[in-house]
């Protein structure tokens, strides 16, 4: 089969225009993504506030589960000191304190001292 320029222009620029639509598509999720998981985060926040560690844990763990590192920290924090400080020992698996910490950019410890006021 023999395409000539013309039609191998044609071709390129349908290409690069679907390719370009794919995109778009694709970074207004990920934008989409974010804004969901941004009110996801303050719904937690504020759960945790008003100390509802349940629903606040259960949301913070399922946003760590799906990268989020501010959630990903606060729920290994919660793990960590969930007997002493919620008097409830939060489960997460051996996967998820493994995922959390390597999506988290903080340590268990360091918030121990920070969240101790």
């Amino acid at each position: 089969m023999h395409i000539n320029h013309k039609g191998w222009d044609e071709i390129m620029k349908a290409l690069l225009i679907s390719t370009a639509c794919a995109l778009t598509l694709a970074l207004g999720a990920a934008q989409a993504n974010a804004a969901e998981s941004s009110t996801e985060l303050a719904y937690a926040q504020s759960l945790y506030q008003q100390q509802k560690w349940a629903g606040a844990y259960g949301r913070f763990a399922k946003l760590a589960d799906h990268g989020n590192a501010e959630a990903a920290c606060i729920a290994l924090f919660m793990v960590s000191h969930g007997p002493s400080l919620y008097k409830h020992a939060w489960s997460a698996t051996q996967g998820q304190i493994q995922l959390w910490s390597h999506s988290s950019k903080c340590q268990a410890d360091t918030l121990a001292v920070e969240g101790g006021d």
